[in-house]
């Protein structure tokens, strides 16, 4: 590809399909370059099949997993199901989830399988915080392992740096949805006492965009079971009523 991109670049510029120049090789590389781009995800994972099977199917096995989190129509499983696959698979010491109360407009810890300490179920964050601010106008992760040590992330890491602390947080995914911040995954320290690498944080982002998304799904389920529920109550209301009332309508004696 690259010599027929060097001839065809060098007939362009010279006139001449072997002439070699500094202009012409330059261009040759951008251009070759440019194309290879595309296929750079096929080729690494072309590598990862032939060269490394076991990243492959471990890469394989958690795009399954983050693939089927919109069908989970609950919150407790939904947290236990994320607890325990991120945790073994990122090897993290702990992972919390939390999510969106409408209502107080605030970020709560979900419970999911394992039991949480008082000071972890008393942390919660206010949508208009700098925190939450930020995750929902990145699109990138807040990496608390990285943040004091970056200017931009100083003030955001300080507003927040005593529940990330009670916490033990190494990592926080936003999870958006419709310009809209729905949750938090939030990662603990890996127990290699690793920092989570670039193709980690990939992963965890597609995780939290399917979960933000089973969010979403939990939240107008629940808003229908509500719906429903309502619906009965009134229909029970209106029988316990009809039964109060005859069933004749009295006439006056004259």
């Amino acid at each position: 590809t690259f010599v027929l991109l060097w001839a065809g670049v060098s007939w362009l510029v010279t006139g001449s399909f072997f002439t070699l120049s500094a202009p012409v090789v330059t261009l040759a590389v951008i251009m070759a370059i440019l194309l290879a781009m595309p296929f750079r995800g096929r080729l690494r994972g072309f590598v990862e099949r032939t060269f490394d099977r076991e990243a492959y199917e471990f890469r394989e096995s958690l795009m399954d997993f983050a693939r089927g989190l919109p069908h989970i129509l609950d919150r407790r499983t939904l947290a236990a199901s994320l607890e325990e696959t991120l945790t073994k698979a990122m090897g993290a010491r702990w992972h919390y989830l939390f999510v969106l109360d409408r209502r107080a407009r605030k970020l709560r810890l979900q419970p999911g399988k394992s039991p949480l300490s008082g000071g972890a179920m008393s942390v919660e964050f206010d949508l208009s915080e700098p925190l939450c601010q930020y995750l929902l106008g990145k699109e990138r992760p807040f990496e608390v392992e990285v943040s004091p040590y970056s200017p931009e992330l100083i003030p955001v890491f300080r507003s927040a740096a005593d529940r990330l602390g009670t916490l033990q947080a190494a990592v926080i995914m936003g999870l958006k949805r419709r310009h809209e911040l729905l949750g938090l995954l939030v990662m603990g320290n890996k127990t290699s006492r690793d920092f989570y690498d670039a193709e980690d944080l990939e992963l965890l982002r597609t995780v939290a965009r399917e979960a933000a998304a089973a969010v979403e799904n939990i939240g107008l389920f629940e808003d229908l079971a509500r719906d429903r529920t309502v619906q009965k109550e009134l229909e029970d209301a209106s029988d316990v009523q009809a039964q109060l009332f005859p069933a004749d309508t009295p006439r006056l004696q004259s």
